[in-house]
C-alpha cells in the first residue's frame, strides 16, 4: 500500500478538554467542559501505521459550560465566568503565555498510538485509542480520548482558597478529527 498524505479539515475538527474538581467543598465548584474547533495539522498513512501533528492556539480554547457527569449545562456560567476561568487558564496552566499546543503522534496500528502533548517547554507522552471512520469524498474522522496529567506538565495544582478543593490532576482530552486527502 502506499504512502498516503491528509490535512485536518479545520471545519470539522474539535479538542474538548474536561476537567473534574475534588476536595473537601469540591460540590461548590464547577466541573467544566473546554473547547477548540481551531485546529490544523496534517496526518500520514502507511499501510497499518500512521503520524500526526497537530496544533491548537491556547487563546481559541473556550469555556463551553458546567458538567454534571457527562452532560454539559450552558446555563450555570455566566459570560463574565466563563472569561474570568479562560483567563486564569491562559496564565496559570499555560504558563502565562504559550501560544500553542502542539500534538504529535504515531501508532503502528489503526486504532492504537501514542502521542506527545507540548505546551512551551513542557511536554507529555500518553497511550491513544483512536476510532476511524469513513467520510464522503475520501475522507476520515478519527475520534478518541486519552488523559493528561497536569502534573507531569508541570502545571501548579489549580485550587480555590485554602484548598477547599482543587482541579483533579488528570484531565480527559476528547478529539474529533477529520482528514481530508492532502
Amino acid at each position: 500500500m502506499s504512502t498516503q498524505s491528509l490535512l485536518v479539515d479545520g471545519a470539522a475538527a474539535t479538542i474538548t478538554v474536561r476537567t473534574r474538581a475534588e476536595g473537601l467543598l469540591a460540590r461548590l465548584a464547577h466541573d467544566l467542559e473546554l473547547t477548540s474547533t481551531e485546529v490544523s495539522g496534517t496526518a500520514t498513512l502507511d499501510g497499518a501505521a500512521w503520524t500526526a501533528t497537530l496544533s491548537v492556539p491556547v487563546a481559541s480554547l473556550r469555556v463551553v459550560g458546567a458538567l454534571h457527569g457527562d452532560a454539559v449545562d450552558l446555563t450555570v456560567l455566566s459570560a463574565h465566568d466563563r472569561a474570568e476561568i479562560e483567563q486564569k487558564m491562559r496564565e496559570h496552566v499555560f504558563f502565562g503565555g504559550a501560544a500553542v499546543i502542539t500534538v504529535s503522534a504515531q501508532g503502528a496500528a489503526p486504532t492504537s498510538g501514542e502521542a506527545t502533548i507540548a505546551i512551551a517547554s513542557r511536554s507529555q507522552r500518553v497511550p491513544l485509542t483512536v476510532s476511524a471512520a469513513p467520510l464522503e469524498g475520501g475522507a476520515t474522522q478519527a475520534t478518541g480520548r486519552f488523559l493528561l496529567s497536569l502534573d507531569q506538565l508541570g502545571v501548579k495544582p489549580i485550587k480555590a482558597p485554602l484548598g477547599a478543593f482543587r482541579v483533579k490532576d488528570a484531565v480527559e482530552v476528547l478529539f474529533a478529527i477529520a482528514l481530508r486527502p492532502a
